[in-house]
């Protein structure tokens, strides 16, 4: 196993966490193909509420040049506040938390309940899926919580939670 250390604070995500507005989430980095560092950054803008995705890449071609490449921007459906969940086997796991709504008997002082997504994206092709909802509710000890499970056989393997 070899470990090294990689500067993100360089070229287009400089630029990124030095806009208003948005807020950056740490960003996740996968290893690419053909020697390549593939980082994804997770950019969310406040009002209105919408979230992106930064795909970048770094090629480790033994040169001096250590800077990002921009590859695509992936949009999140809106209206959600996103977290970066985990990555492996290729994917990157995404959870979006809807807008809450709010109970007028309560003066709109606590949500009622939120929808949440779980999102898997392929990191090969760029493709965003849905994996799964559900509704959390304020007496919901963890709604957020979810273990992405991988190797089972396909008998056991089908997305629930």
């Amino acid at each position: 196993m070899e470990f090294s250390t990689v500067n993100i604070l360089t070229g287009y995500h400089v630029q990124l966490i030095n806009q208003p507005g948005q807020s950056v989430c740490m960003p996740t980095i996968v290893d690419g193909t053909e020697g390549a560092l593939e980082m994804f950054t997770l950019v969310g803008h406040c009002k209105p509420t919408s979230f992106y995705i930064y795909h970048t890449s770094q090629q480790n071609n033994g040169g001096p040049s250590n800077e990002w490449q921009l590859k695509n921007v992936i949009a999140l459906p809106p209206r959600c506040l996103y977290y970066t969940m985990g990555a492996t086997e290729g994917f990157l796991f995404l959870r979006g938390v809807r807008e809450a709504r709010w109970d007028d008997n309560r003066h709109g002082v606590f949500p009622v309940y939120n929808d949440i997504d779980f999102f898997s994206l392929d990191v090969k092709t760029s493709e965003l899926k849905k994996v799964c909802s559900r509704r959390a509710t304020i007496f919901d000890r963890h709604p957020n919580r979810a273990h992405p499970l991988f190797g089972f056989p396909p008998s056991l393997s089908k997305p629930t939670l």
